[in-house]
């Protein structure tokens, strides 16, 4: 692991840290049956010196279903309960990806590297500022809040075929809740199933675009759009 430090006073150093996220109590002993633990004696970085492991998310936040088996495409294809657990998946990954860039570094080159299990395409470089901002929203009051329920309106599915992978264009409404209110936050998202399970996401899927639902130009973020752009 790649450790920094910051220069300066002691108070300097103490306003560059977030507030630490708080811990969880999660059993992930069902995961060791497709994805090996850190063996004892060695710590994540040494064990897996690229990516972040398993252990150390879900000290923050519950990775379900570790079975690649338990995310295979229903047979009649993507329903909206499944686009839901899908999303749900990485929105809980994402989520922990965040808690532990803020507990050990958001520029941790482990936890800039491990977005790339939830986001495809630009994703990611959308995400990195997001990630970095987080140590200071993290100093706000509630920023440990517990991730808001979504209900999935709509999906439109796209099968793989020989030249493209699956691809899911969902519409998701949520109405998150803070010190100042609530407010509705109405979005269509695209998913891909274009990665190998891996003992991060063991969906397949990731997240490729977002976009209000207000957008006019909602067909620029679709399954097509992105075929056609591939």
């Amino acid at each position: 692991m790649i450790t920094t430090s910051t220069a300066g006073n002691v108070g300097e150093e103490a306003e560059s840290q977030g507030v630490p996220p708080p811990t969880i109590v999660f059993d992930d002993s069902a995961a060791r049956r497709f994805w090996a633990p850190v063996p004892v004696g060695q710590t994540p970085a040494e064990w897996e010196p690229e990516y972040l492991t398993r252990q150390e998310l879900t000290k923050y936040q519950p990775l379900v279903d570790p079975d690649p088996a338990a995310w295979d495409i229903p047979a009649d294809g993507v329903t909206p309960e499944y686009a839901a657990r899908v999303a749900s998946y990485l929105r809980v990954l994402i989520s922990a990806i965040v808690r532990v860039g803020v507990a050990i570094g958001t520029d941790d080159p482990r936890v800039r590297a491990s977005a790339a299990a939830a986001y495809a395409g630009d994703g990611v470089e959308t995400f990195l500022p997001f990630l970095d901002e987080s140590v200071k929203s993290s100093r706000a009051p509630g920023a440990w809040r517990d991730l808001d329920d979504f209900e999935v309106l709509e999906v439109r599915y796209l099968a793989a075929t020989d030249q493209d992978d699956a691809c899911m264009f969902v519409h998701m409404v949520s109405t998150p809740t803070s010190d100042e209110g609530s407010r509705t936050n109405d979005r269509w998202k695209a998913f891909v199933r274009d990665s190998e399970p891996n003992w991060l996401n063991p969906t397949g899927w990731r997240e490729l675009s977002s976009t209000p639902s207000s957008n006019a130009d909602l067909s620029s973020y679709s399954c097509e759009a992105h075929r056609a752009a591939s």
